[in-house]
């Protein structure tokens, strides 16, 4: 086995001396040998994981920490840079599989597996993306999201299948053969999703544990496909819909239908997400001319999405744990979501309405007048917008949840408290500029007076949220 290892870290040392000097000849060419090493190396990596016994995975995780070390020093070097930018994609991925062998070390052949989609489907995905130029009545194929393309995408869903269909020997099993390609498919299709929206190689970080947090949970899927698979036309519809509509850019409906497939595997309710989707889209709409903030009236990109779901995702992901150590029950999981999503409806209905009918609005901390729209500012309509948010999802409770009455209330509580707090949080950390003697949340890096710097409504949200929850979870102990 040690020699196997010894042959394996062989081939992607020449492999490396071979693109380094490829690389050399011009930016294209840079490129090329880049996702040459990417697929080369990554192959490699996830057949030594393929063929590592359980004696041996002990030696195998020093040795890919050991890589991991090496490939984080050499970009730092700048050996891996290309374009004037270091390529942080190829050290991000011995870390997650040395974690992913730390914590899951009987799922080598699942781990192997997913690198694998990592190595071939992204590299060839890169590569097409690239290369292939379509005609112009095609033209929209070829536009990047992220510096990625549709036809990179096309190529990532078709190698995806095939590294699966492969693999599973789908064609070869004569039960449920339909279900199992649903899958497959639906496996593929989220995963080039993932791809897509990653920026500055992070796909090489969210992509493996996606595709094998989807392959362990694949008899979930499975199952889900089976009684619910007849209603993927009506997503798709649905899903161009909103699209069309801009409630969502692109890279935020992907994250939204990532998060939705997080919630239906892990048995969370989905529905206060729904509504506050779908309230708060429509909502949005009385201010579409409104700049209060830099992404006030266009679609929600995936860090909206991520800002006011990201915590739902991350504790629907965290539900097995949290329920085998004792700490909730389901239904207690299920009801912290809603109070997240009340709060987080509160919070939008309280910033909409307050730009559309309130008026003076003042700062929480100081009590001064201050322009419609800033954060940080407070008023009587805003307040009562929050109000109507956590009476939204009082209701939903009241005829879905068998819980005391008192709990319910809390409901409206945390949606008018989410605001207060994401007020609070928007006058203490969000930066302001000032032009003209005048407070704002736009302006430029000269302009700034007060604030972390970077730290914008996105983050202040999340940040609310977390703070809600927090407080939720501290009621309920204590």
């Amino acid at each position: 086995m040690d020699f196997l290892y010894t042959a394996h870290v062989f081939f992607i040392g020449i492999l490396v001396v071979i693109t380094h000097v490829l690389g050399r000849k011009s930016n294209d060419f840079a490129f090329l040998a880049r996702k040459i090493l990417h697929i080369g190396a990554i192959s490699t990596v996830a057949h030594a994981a393929f063929i590592t016994p359980e004696s041996g995975i002990a030696f195998f995780s020093k040795l890919i920490l050991t890589a991991a070390i090496v490939l984080t020093i050499a970009v730092l070097k700048g050996f891996f840079e290309i374009d004037g930018r270091k390529s942080w994609g190829i050290a991000y991925f011995p870390w997650v599989l040395w974690v992913l062998l730390l914590v899951y070390p009987n799922y080598l052949e699942t781990i192997a597996l997913a690198f694998t989609i990592l190595a071939l489907s992204d590299g060839l995905s890169a590569i097409a993306g690239r290369f292939i130029y379509l005609p112009l009545r095609f033209q929209k194929l070829n536009l990047t999201i992220n510096g990625k393309t549709w036809v990179g995408f096309g190529v990532f869903v078709l190698s995806s299948c095939a590294v699966l269909i492969g693999y599973f020997d789908v064609f070869f099993l004569h039960e449920n053969v339909g279900i199992k390609l649903l899958t497959i498919i639906t496996i593929a299709f989220t995963t080039a999703m993932v791809e897509l929206i990653s920026k500055k190689g992070t796909d090489n970080l969210w992509l493996p544990i996606w595709v094998f947090v989807l392959l362990a949970w694949i008899d979930r899927l499975q199952l889900l496909l089976a009684l619910f698979g007849f209603f993927i036309p009506l997503v798709v519809l649905m899903a161009l819909y909103v699209y069309r509509k801009k409630w969502l850019s692109v890279d935020g409906l992907f994250m939204a239908i990532i998060l939705a497939l997080i919630l239906l595997l892990t048995k969370v309710d989905i529905i206060p997400l729904l509504i506050f989707f779908l309230v708060g889209s429509l909502i949005s709409k009385i201010n579409k001319k409104s700049s209060s903030d830099i992404k006030h009236g266009k679609p929600r990109d995936m860090w909206q999405v991520l800002a006011n779901g990201g915590l739902v995702g991350f504790l629907a992901l965290m539900k097995g744990f949290i329920i085998d150590r004792g700490i909730m029950g389901a239904q207690e999981v299920d009801f912290t979501v809603l109070i997240i999503m009340s709060a987080a409806l509160g919070d939008t209905l309280s910033s909409e309405i307050g730009m559309r009918w309130g008026k003076n609005p003042f700062r929480i901390t100081t009590g001064k007048r201050v322009p419609i729209g800033l954060s940080g500012g407070i008023s009587f309509a805003g307040l009562f917008g929050a109000f109507i948010g956590g009476m939204i999802m009082f209701s939903y409770a009241l005829s879905c949840y068998e819980i005391n009455l008192q709990l319910k209330l809390v409901l409206i509580l945390a949606a008018i408290g989410g605001s207060l707090i994401d007020s609070l949080f928007g006058d203490w950390l969000q930066e302001k500029f000032e032009l003209n003697g005048q407070l704002s949340d736009i302006g430029l890096p000269e302009e700034r007076v007060s604030g972390i710097k970077g730290m914008n409504n996105d983050a202040i949200n999340f940040l609310s949220l977390c703070m809600v929850a927090l407080i939720f979870w501290g009621w309920k102990l204590f």
